[in-house]
């Protein structure tokens, strides 16, 4: 029943991959790759975080990126895109002052 199977993740011998297996390998890969392992949650969360950063006014494209349908699951990622805007422009700005100050050579 190769032709009827509707998986996305499928094994070196054609069988579907369970979740479990794929978290794994997806640790595993990343382990490899990065140093650290990153689960497929964090994933899902992280292009979420960015589809509200990259289309504030438009939540609709978060949903349909995590094919979610519980507009509180987008909420948490918006809220999350906006923390992480306001702490780059906070670091942004005290950067400025920081540089400003050595500028006037007020600190080191």
């Amino acid at each position: 029943g190769a032709e009827t199977e509707d998986h996305v993740w499928i094994s070196e011998d054609g069988l579907p991959l369970s979740r479990h297996t794929l978290s794994l390998r997806a640790r595993d890969h990343t382990m490899r790759a990065f140093g650290v392992a990153i689960s497929p949650h964090r994933f899902r969360d992280a292009a979420g975080t960015t589809a509200t950063i990259e289309f504030p006014t438009n939540l609709r494209t978060a949903l349909a990126l995590l094919g979610d349908r519980d507009p509180r699951t987008i909420q948490h990622h918006y809220d999350q895109a906006n923390s992480l805007v306001a702490s780059q422009k906070l670091i942004k700005s005290m950067d400025a002052t920081r540089t400003e100050l050595r500028a006037k050579g007020l600190i080191p």
